[in-house]
């Protein structure tokens, strides 16, 4: 869930791949979330730092429950109303329509060689 919500706000991944030796990953296994936002470089809010930090705990014993997510202070900053929800999902649906088309274009490349 936490990998999902860095997605919708931020429009990357947190990490490449969930293996040691991808940079990112080390830092959130080691609990180093300090150098893990440093080379990051993304400016975004203290609160959805720290809940995304606990959401992505390599312990899931330290992982906060859906309830407690819910009750976060990020959780309680923003207005999420019916007009923002549609305003995310067309923004959604454009990333998704430019993803499929840089896809097509790689096929049409790799089918001419």
């Amino acid at each position: 869930l936490g990998v999902i919500m860095f997605v919708v706000v931020t429009g990357a991944m947190p990490f490449r791949l969930a293996v040691f030796n991808d940079m990112f990953y080390s830092y959130i296994m080691k609990g180093d979330y300090e150098e893990f936002w440093k080379k990051r470089n993304i400016k975004l809010s203290q609160n959805f730092m720290q809940l995304f930090n606990s959401m992505v705990a390599f312990d899931p014993i330290q992982r906060p429950s859906l309830a407690e997510i819910k009750e976060s202070q990020w959780m309680s900053e923003g207005n999420y109303s019916i007009d923002n929800f549609y305003l995310l999902r067309e923004e959604c649906v454009k990333r998704l329509n430019v993803v499929q088309r840089k896809k097509a274009k790689k096929n049409t490349t790799n089918k001419k060689k």
